[in-house]
């Protein structure tokens, strides 16, 4: 059986990788119930890994068309600003 405290730890460290109040809950549930649930613990922690790096290579590429609209933009409309910053 887990320490209180490490309970706590494990509670604080679910929040912050972004599980929410239920999954934590549930993550909390089978890890107070020992070993035999490690698969299912493994299981929940490799979807929410797979969830976030789903967003990050989201945000990846909506960064990738933010940089191509300010490129074209300083391309087509602003070569002054091209110029200045290229001889930064």
């Amino acid at each position: 059986m887990i320490k209180q405290e490490a309970l706590a730890g494990l509670s604080l460290t679910l929040q912050d990788i972004g599980f929410a109040p239920d999954e934590a809950e549930n993550y909390m549930r089978l890890a107070q119930e020992g070993d035999s649930t490690g698969a299912q613990r493994m299981l929940m922690l490799n979807q929410k890994r797979r969830r976030m790096l789903d967003e990050i290579h989201f945000h990846e590429k909506q960064l990738d068309r933010l940089d191509y609209l300010r490129y074209a933009l300083q391309k087509e409309s602003m070569p002054e600003i091209r110029m200045n910053q290229d001889n930064k």
